[in-house]
């Protein structure tokens, strides 16, 4: 077998060893699109490959407000256009260490309500692969329309 055969089984292999992880529980960030009524700017990360802080939390690390900035001056998505990221519900997903194991939880602002909610966590169970872990939905002024680190969570 020559060099580049075997680095293309060692490429394989490493994608083989995630087979059975696609289907594990994710937290990241999100936004919720009303018109289409569908989720956008998913980013997420297995929750098991994340420690947990010194809080007992574990969450993607990028912030919304950082996403946003990529996303626009990427300029391929015209959600994106406007300056203020907190202008579009959005919504953020924990795992939170408990006695005996841990919770998952759903961080969004009041709009939920607007929106419905029964919908958006059936997207959010299957775009986080959540469906067969416990789910709260926290609703929290910080995930509110024009709330964000402009008026801290403090």
């Amino acid at each position: 077998m020559d060099k580049k055969q075997q680095q293309e089984r060692a490429y394989i292999a490493a994608m083989a060893e995630s087979m059975d992880k696609q289907d594990d529980p994710k937290v990241g960030i999100f936004w919720y699109d009303t018109e289409s009524r569908e989720l956008f700017g998913v980013l997420y990360a297995s929750a098991s490959e994340l420690p947990f802080s010194g809080n007992g939390l574990k969450t993607l690390s990028v912030l919304h407000k950082k996403h946003w900035i990529k996303e626009k001056y990427r300029g391929r998505d015209p959600r994106y256009e406007g300056n203020d990221y907190t202008a579009i519900p959005r919504g953020r997903i924990f795992e939170k260490k408990i006695p005996g194991g841990s919770v998952f939880q759903l961080m969004v602002g009041s709009w939920i309500k607007d929106v419905g909610e029964d919908h958006v966590v059936q997207l959010v169970r299957f775009e986080f692969d959540l469906q067969s872990v416990e789910l709260e939905v926290i609703i929290d002024r910080h995930w509110d329309i024009g709330h964000g680190w402009s008026d801290e969570l403090f």
